[in-house]
């Protein structure tokens, strides 16, 4: 079989590549084509400006379809924050043209603009925005945080104490910032007991309580260390401290202690306060020793479990790496000095003797 001559492959490469299907014809093809690169326009901030810059930009263009769409929705966008009412008219220009591309994009983002009396005044149609409508564009994987979010806006606007309950959960569900998800749920949470849906409130209070243990009525120990790190996250080290010095003084297991003085530990590092910082460095190490001589006692030579050996050895390096930055080197060889008389030759020293 002879090969085909070398310049006949590039040919038939490029025919594979096609990406016109069959079934769509040149001129329909053409309409959904963006404008050309000319027409995209560097904006400028003031949206006013903006706005005739891209009336002035179609005008040049020729009024072509692609580009009436484009830039009846770069004119919302740009007047979207400043003047409302005059965006919410512009995407519903742009949702109104049948083979606009975007034209759900357009609709939702008219409703998170438009006011509700706006709304109103549109002709009744299949195709006008509506909260009914947003929820059932929820289902489409790619519009669905913008189709939850522009409804729960529209329903906050209307009043609508029902559906602003049902969305802000759902949007509390997709929502990634923790202090924007527990005001959704605080307030799915409200409306939900003012309306006497109990099971939904149930719900509600779980998930809340998930993603802020701080606001438990009456906390359990269990809870307390799950407690101390939301504080510590919201940057409320004081409560944090509080927490983490419960569980200290409590009945918890000393495994627990011991992750609770890390806590507090740390919490003065977050705040910048470097002496209490170490003083309570010296403090987790401290604990950590008694605890392992405890065991050392209590065992009476049989042999020590890892467990402990791990956490004192890691607290003793810790403490060395705090001293060594925040007081000195002498202080920090001292440190070191006292995890090697404790566990020589029971568990690997490589840390330290980097460290040191």
């Amino acid at each position: 079989m002879r090969l085909l001559p070398w310049f006949v492959a590039p040919l038939f490469l490029a025919l594979a590549c096609s990406t016109t299907s069959i079934y769509q014809s040149p001129n329909s093809v053409q309409r959904m084509t963006p404008p050309p690169p000319e027409s995209h326009l560097i904006l400028p901030t003031d949206y006013l400006t903006a706005d005739k810059a891209l009336e002035d930009g179609l005008a040049k263009s020729g009024g072509s379809e692609a580009a009436l769409w484009w830039t009846r929705y770069a004119q919302a966008r740009a007047l979207a924050k400043d003047r409302p009412e005059q965006a919410c008219e512009r995407y519903l220009e742009a949702a109104g043209f049948p083979g606009f591309p975007l034209v759900q994009v357009a609709q939702l983002r008219a409703l998170e603009t438009c006011s509700p009396a706006q709304l109103a005044a549109l002709p009744a149609a299949p195709a006008a925005p509506s909260v009914a409508g947003a929820i059932e564009l929820a289902r489409e994987p790619w519009l669905r945080d913008l189709a939850l979010r522009s409804a729960l806006k529209q329903a906050i606007a209307a009043g609508d104490l029902v559906n602003e309950m049902r969305l802000s959960s759902d949007v509390a569900k997709e929502e990634r910032l923790s202090s924007r998800k527990v005001t959704l749920l605080a307030r799915a949470l409200e409306l939900a007991r003012a309306q006497g849906e109990v099971d939904l409130a149930v719900e509600l209070h779980k998930r809340l309580l998930q993603a802020a243990p701080r606001l438990a009525d009456a906390p359990a120990d269990q809870n307390l260390a799950a407690i101390a790190q939301d504080y510590r996250r919201v940057r409320d080290f004081d409560s944090a401290r509080e927490a983490y010095r419960a569980i200290i003084d409590g009945t918890l297991p000393a495994e627990e202690k011991f992750r609770a003085y890390d806590g507090l530990r740390m919490s003065f590092k977050l705040e910048r306060r470097m002496d209490d910082w170490v003083r309570e460095s010296r403090a987790r190490a401290g604990f950590a020793r008694a605890c392992l001589r405890e065991q050392r006692k209590r065992l009476r030579g049989r042999g020590l479990t890892r467990a402990w050996l791990d956490r004192f050895y890691g607290a003793q390096v810790d403490l060395a790496r705090v001293l060594w930055t925040q007081v000195g080197p002498a202080e920090a060889l001292a440190a070191l000095d006292v995890a090697f008389q404790e566990i020589r030759g029971r568990r690997p020293m490589t840390e330290a003797l980097w460290v040191r």
